[in-house]
């Protein structure tokens, strides 16, 4: 059986770190483990442009945020013979915080993911939004310097 592990957290809260950390943990030990990122390639895009439009409507990122997992899982957790644990770095479970602070309620939300499977575990960080940015500008600094060609030791 597939076992699916979400990590959930506002950008910069670290759970790309957790993630790798994870992955790399559960490979070590035994078990074959890979990290998806969400939202994928396939629905990405849209779900960055409805994000980002003027006028954000939390019913369509909802659900473009639950055919995006249900694509993931039936077109890549599912045929993946090789792994049995998938480690997701955000899942459509983002969309009950932002839709619901959008307007829509849980229920709906609920409605819109039920033929989503169910994390087998969720962590959800608790990250400052101070330390937050702080994280995501000391990446943002690191990214650059090797986009320069300065390496630091």
């Amino acid at each position: 059986m597939k076992k699916i592990i979400c990590f959930e957290g506002t950008s910069g809260s670290g759970k790309s770190t957790l993630c790798d950390l994870t992955v790399s943990y559960l490979n070590n030990h035994g078990t074959n483990a890979k990290k998806i990122k969400f939202p994928t390639g396939y629905l990405g895009n849209k779900i960055r442009e409805a994000r980002n439009a003027e006028k954000r409507d939390p019913f369509l990122e909802s659900y473009l945020f639950a055919c995006d997992f249900r694509h993931c899982y039936t077109h890549i957790v599912l045929p993946n013979a090789g792994c049995n644990t998938f480690v997701f770095d955000r899942s459509f479970v983002t969309s009950y915080a932002d839709s619901n602070f959008g307007g829509n309620s849980l229920e709906l939300i609920a409605n819109i993911n039920r033929y989503n499977p169910i994390p087998d575990m969720l962590f959800i960080l608790d990250c400052s939004p101070e330390r937050a940015v702080a994280r995501i500008n000391e990446r943002n600094l690191i990214a650059n310097l090797f986009n320069l060609g300065t390496f630091i030791y």
